[in-house]
């Protein structure tokens, strides 16, 4: 049995100098050294007023809202959610999670791959401690970076980001 607990997880916190309402904290809970094959859970938080940035992810996500109320955004649609629901996203879609209510916002994010191409519009800084990064196969138009979520006391799967530019 694969186990996680959730609040003893060290979080990396992420953000984007061209958007200061971009800010979020993120660990990976799950993943490949966990050991699994086909599967990837990341646990994030966002602050009130702050959000993920518009991104797309190259699997399906399921995301289950544990604490708060977030407003998730596909294209032109919007949809609040709090503690309880859960929302779908195919992959390749475009969207954004964003804190809109007064409490932090605490999810976990449920992917159909161990490794996923998270691809956002603008970059993601600076990636800080518990972090390493090398560079996987560039993609045409995308700078990539490829991204080690280190769970406690135990290596992780990658994590793979890249930002148009």
């Amino acid at each position: 049995m694969i186990t996680s607990q959730l609040d003893e997880l060290e979080l990396a916190e992420v953000w984007a100098e061209e958007d200061s309402e971009i800010r979020f904290k993120l660990a990976a809970a799950i993943s490949t050294a966990s050991p699994t094959s086909s599967t990837q859970l990341i646990y994030f938080t966002v602050e009130p007023g702050e959000s993920v940035g518009r991104h797309a992810h190259s699997a399906e996500e399921t995301m289950l809202v544990l604490e708060g109320t977030v407003e998730q955004s596909i294209g032109e649609e919007h949809q609040q959610l709090s503690a309880g629901e859960v929302s779908f996203k195919p992959a390749g879609m475009i969207h954004d999670e964003r804190n809109v209510g007064s409490e932090t916002l605490r999810c976990v994010a449920f992917f159909t791959s161990a490794t996923i191409l998270h691809t956002w519009e603008v970059p993601l800084m600076p990636w800080g401690a518990g972090v390493s990064s090398r560079r996987p196969p560039k993609p045409r138009m995308l700078k990539p970076l490829l991204l080690t979520l280190k769970p406690r006391c135990k290596p992780s799967a990658p994590l793979i980001v890249t930002s148009r530019r």
